[in-house]
């Protein structure tokens, strides 16, 4: 029985779905790279669990192999989740959530870091992704820390809100992006605008759209004069839309 063999019935043994050949490090022997199939229970729980996943290394590294395991959702076949699940599988205490978007062949990769990444950190990070993407015949294009690049925050969602409302998520996401904004994913876009709608700041319209609530209107205020006003960027993109 040939090593990679031996490491695909280890894998069986405990639950675990190998998508593919192990892969081995051409810097290192002993130390491969496998694709594992995830799942979602009813309750959103990953199976198999990371428990699972750990056992099954243990007890490789125990005959003296070194496996990185790289995880594929198979639920929403989406390579973003699968990115997503293989990151924060294997930096946990680095990595809070991965925002990705693809633009032909190439993966633009957005990191919500706990803290600060290094460069080794960022090496790390790429490395795996770079190996992940590769399945798909993709390449990372470029891996940016939230917070260091182009994406905008609170203030600028909400006025752009206010500007166009109603909006929906993708007329927003075009919007911020003729202005120069780095929007990671539509994903990520959604999921700000959820966290807007939870704390009372926008509201959903039954067709999907978006309005800013009547407390943000107050908070965001009101100047009687100049193209900077809330109130005149609204008149100012409603005439272009006429138009």
């Amino acid at each position: 029985m040939t090593e990679s063999e031996h490491i695909v019935d280890r894998l069986l043994e405990a639950g675990l779905t190998p998508v593919s050949e192990p892969i081995r490090d051409p810097a290192d022997k002993s130390h491969y790279f496998v694709f594992i199939k995830v799942e979602r229970n009813p309750i959103g729980r990953q199976v198999p669990s990371r428990q699972s996943i750990d056992s099954a290394r243990q007890l490789l590294s125990e005959d003296g192999v070194v496996v990185d395991v790289l995880l594929l959702d198979t639920t929403s076949q989406d390579i973003e989740a699968g990115a997503r699940a293989t990151v924060l599988y294997a930096f946990p205490d680095l990595v809070r959530n991965l925002f990705l978007s693809v633009t032909h062949r190439d993966a633009m990769v957005w990191i919500d870091a706990k803290r600060s990444l290094d460069e080794d950190h960022r090496l790390a990070i790429s490395e795996r992704l770079g190996l992940f993407l590769s399945s798909f015949a993709l390449s990372l294009s470029s891996l940016t820390q939230l917070g260091e690049g182009n994406a905008p925050g609170k203030l600028a969602l909400l006025r752009q809100i206010r500007a166009s409302a109603p909006v929906t998520a993708e007329e927003l996401r075009e919007k911020l992006t003729r202005k120069g904004l780095s929007v990671p994913s539509a994903d990520w876009l959604t999921r700000r605008l959820d966290v807007l709608r939870k704390a009372s700041e926008v509201v959903r319209l039954g067709d999907g759209s978006y309005v800013p609530s009547a407390a943000t209107i107050r908070a965001l205020g009101t100047t009687l004069h100049g193209r900077s006003s809330p109130d005149v960027s609204r008149l100012l993109a409603l005439a272009r839309g006429k138009r």
